[in-house]
């Protein structure tokens, strides 16, 4: 698990005049990180204070439902979880009949066209938009976010994604069949 100061953005520069004591002011825990990071004399340090308070339980997460019986869609979530340091995005199988209920109102035939993510908020995204939501929370990569919801990729992006989510078992192949114990015939 990552500390405040993990979250904090600092910055240091060479201090010109001893630092002051503010009075009246309580050590806490992003003070004493930030004490450590910036305990040369001879610098100053500024800790950003929106994303310093910013703590893993109040950044926003998403719920993404994928085919987990389909190996691109597989394969992208074992690149994009190690990308996700934070574990702000829980990656949910809608083929397990709870984990669909959760996805009320969408059906199982409705799922299965696209991807489908729900943010904090409740808001619903799905194929090339959901995608969009995905790299939002992903730390090195959000910037990235912005791009995509521009002209022309909102235009060409929800197209190539329907093209390939439409063979994504074609293309990739179809996983071997699991008997009821859930044990693949990969793994006997």
């Amino acid at each position: 698990m990552r500390s405040v100061a993990d979250n904090a953005d600092i910055v240091r520069w060479p201090r010109l005049q001893p630092l002051k004591q503010s009075r009246g002011h309580q050590e806490g825990a992003l003070d004493h990180a930030v004490r450590q990071l910036c305990a040369h004399p001879n610098w100053y340090c500024i800790v950003r204070a929106g994303t310093a308070h910013q703590t893993l339980a109040t950044q926003p997460k998403i719920e993404v439902y994928t085919d987990g019986n389909c190996n691109l869609c597989r394969w992208m979530r074992e690149h994009v979880e190690p990308l996700d340091r934070n574990h702000r995005i829980e990656w949910l199988d809608y083929n397990d009949p709870e984990i669909l209920k959760r996805a009320a109102p969408h059906t199982r035939e409705a799922m299965a066209e696209e991807m489908h993510a729900r943010d904090q908020n409740g808001r619903w995204s799905k194929g090339y938009f959901a995608w969009i939501e995905v790299i939002r929370v992903l730390p090195r990569w959000k910037w990235l976010a912005p791009i995509m919801k521009l002209w022309p990729f909102t235009k060409l992006g929800p197209v190539f994604y329907h093209w390939l989510a439409s063979r994504r078992y074609t293309l990739f192949g179809v996983p071997p069949p699991c008997d009821a114990s859930g044990v693949c015939q990969l793994h006997k």
